[in-house]
């Protein structure tokens, strides 16, 4: 996929409301985790693109509120990752990040998605969602503010 199909995908995912981006990173995961067990090359390989957006009607699930609530599932399994990537100074990445970040958080989710495709093995269509999300986050609060959000609530978790 170009740079600029991935950048449109960013962009139409943008568009949407975090809400409806949860949904949506439901739908593409939950996709990806049937087309898994029904070994299904063809789902597979549509989920390898980041452009795929997949239907309700491609899970096993299908009630949208069930899908939104698997997505946030998912965030919040990924989270850590994220946090890694974007709020430790440590890793290799985190320049690259900053610098696609000073050219604005739709860059970041440009720029972040194929690595979480590479370091945390999320499909294409899976990781461009997860970018989205985390980029949008950023953009409403900046970047300090959302590592500490995201830090305490790390924090919590692992209290539970």
């Amino acid at each position: 996929m170009t740079d600029q199909a991935l950048e449109q995908q960013v962009n139409n995912l943008w568009l949407k409301p975090e809400e409806d981006l949860y949904t949506t990173l439901g739908i593409n995961q939950q996709a990806v985790e049937t087309a898994e067990k029904n070994n299904d090359e063809k789902q597979l390989e549509k989920a390898k693109q980041y452009d795929t957006v997949f239907s309700a009607e491609e899970t096993e699930m299908g009630v949208l509120d069930d899908l939104k609530d698997f997505g946030q599932r998912w965030w919040v399994k990924l989270e850590p990752d994220i946090y890694d990537l974007l709020c430790n100074k440590k890793n290799p990445d985190h320049d690259k990040f900053m610098e696609s970040l000073k050219e604005g958080a739709k860059t970041l989710a440009v720029a972040l998605a194929p690595v979480l495709v590479t370091q945390v093995a999320a499909l294409p269509a899976v990781a461009i969602v997860v970018a989205t999300i985390a980029a949008k986050k950023i953009a409403d609060s900046g970047l300090e503010v959302v590592c500490e959000i995201w830090k305490e609530s790390l924090e919590e978790r692992k209290e539970e």
